[in-house]
C-alpha cells in the first residue's frame, strides 16, 4: 500500500499576513491514518516539527480534539510543539462545527497574547484535522476587526473556494463576533 509520508508530501503552510505578523494554516502534523482525499497518512512528526520551526512559529493552535489527536497517532502533539519551542494553545473544535463556549472562552484568554504576537511580527500556526481552522479564523478575523480591510470572502478565496468553511456556520459566528467585539 502506498502511503502518503512526510517526504512525499511535504508540510504546506498556507502563509497569511495579518496586521505584522502571519497566521500559517496546515494539516495536523505527524498525523497517520487513512485520509478522506487520497492515499493513507504515514508523517513523520519530528520531520513536520522541524518544517514548521523553520517557518518560525513563534505559537501553535491545535483546534484537533483529544480523541482526534489519539486517532492521529499524535497524543504528544503539544509536547513537540514545546520541546521545539512554541508556545502550544489546545482550542478543541467538534470538525465541522462553530466553537464550544468553553473553546471561545479559552480562546478569549489567549487572544491578547496572540494579537501581541502578530503586532511583534510573529508568527502562529493552526492546525486541524479537517475545516475547524476556517471557523478559527473567520473568529480571529472577527475579534480583531480586520474584516473590514481583508474580506472573509478574501481567506476563503485563497483556499480556493469561497464556499470553504460554510459547513460550521461561520457567516453567523462572525457576525455574532462583530456585534459583541
Amino acid at each position: 500500500m502506498d502511503y502518503r509520508t512526510s517526504i512525499t508530501d511535504l508540510l504546506r503552510i498556507a502563509d497569511l499576513p495579518v496586521s505584522r505578523g502571519h497566521i500559517g494554516l496546515t494539516i495536523c502534523p505527524g498525523k497517520q491514518g487513512e485520509s478522506n482525499f487520497g492515499a493513507p497518512w504515514k508523517r513523520d512528526l519530528e520531520t513536520d516539527i522541524a518544517v514548521i520551526k523553520a517557518w518560525g512559529a513563534d505559537a501553535v493552535i491545535s483546534l484537533v480534539e483529544d480523541k482526534e489527536l489519539i486517532e492521529l497517532g499524535v497524543p504528544q502533539l503539544g509536547e513537540a510543539f514545546r520541546e521545539g519551542g512554541m508556545i502550544w494553545h489546545h482550542l478543541p473544535i467538534q470538525d465541522l462545527y462553530a466553537p464550544s463556549p468553553e473553546t471561545m472562552n479559552a480562546w478569549r484568554a489567549i487572544n491578547p497574547s496572540l494579537h501581541q504576537t502578530l503586532d511583534r511580527s510573529g508568527k502562529i500556526l493552526v492546525h486541524c484535522r479537517g475545516r475547524a481552522w476556517t471557523c478559527w479564523y473567520d473568529c480571529s478575523l472577527a475579534s480583531r476587526r480586520t474584516w473590514r480591510t481583508r474580506p472573509i470572502s478574501n481567506f476563503r478565496n485563497s483556499l480556493g473556494s469561497p464556499k470553504c468553511g460554510r459547513n460550521c456556520s461561520t457567516d453567523d459566528l462572525v457576525g455574532k463576533s462583530r456585534q459583541s467585539g
